[in-house]
């Protein structure tokens, strides 16, 4: 474990604790015999720990957390963006959302070729007998080692009908993906 070079945390979250240049942080931790022991510290997972020093450096486990409120240890105040009750790791989008800002319906421009030749070989029975052209995604039933093939083959599909309207409106765009999605793995 690498220990931290420089004291890069707020007053609320050090609470007792504090930071010893060339060594790190520390605090003053009471024993039961009344005695008291300056003890390397560290604040790991938004939680604070005991670290005990080995010859290959520093290290703890859960015997090691410090409980909330002990010894005056401090923590991330409840309304600051730092609280990990307050973060948002992440949002991903829908399916919907991708389907409808992550691809592009953009015109390249006035096609010379004739639908025919634009996907020669093309019938009504490769496309599910609709007047889309090209065939049809699989269905995608929720194994996601397929994910990278679905999504690859239906921006296809919706690429080469840019310009029909079922695929420019997004409402109508996004009901055509979700109708290629089926099984009980994505039901809900």
């Amino acid at each position: 474990m690498h220990r931290r070079a420089q004291n890069d945390l707020l007053p609320e979250v050090l609470g007792t604790v504090y930071w010893t240049e060339q060594v790190g942080y520390q605090a003053n931790i009471p024993f039961q015999d009344g005695t008291t022991k300056v003890l390397d510290v560290e604040f790991i997972n938004d939680e604070w720990y005991i670290l005990e020093e080995t010859p290959e450096g520093f290290k703890t486990d859960a015997s090691g957390k410090i409980p909330r409120n002990e010894f005056g240890v401090g923590y991330w105040p409840d309304q600051h963006p730092r609280n990990p009750g307050n973060l948002t790791l992440a949002v991903a989008p829908s399916f919907g959302e991708y389907i409808s800002q992550g691809i592009e319906m953009t015109n390249p421009g006035p096609s010379t070729k004739t639908q025919k030749e634009a996907v020669p070989g093309t019938t009504k029975d490769d496309n599910g007998g609709s007047n889309l052209h090209g065939k049809t995604p699989e269905v995608f039933d929720g194994n996601r080692s397929n994910l990278k093939v679905f999504i690859s083959d239906i921006k296809i599909y919706f690429f080469l009908n840019r310009n029909k309207p079922d695929i420019k409106n997004v409402y109508s765009r996004t009901l055509l993906a979700l109708s290629f999605i089926k099984g009980p793995n994505v039901v809900n």
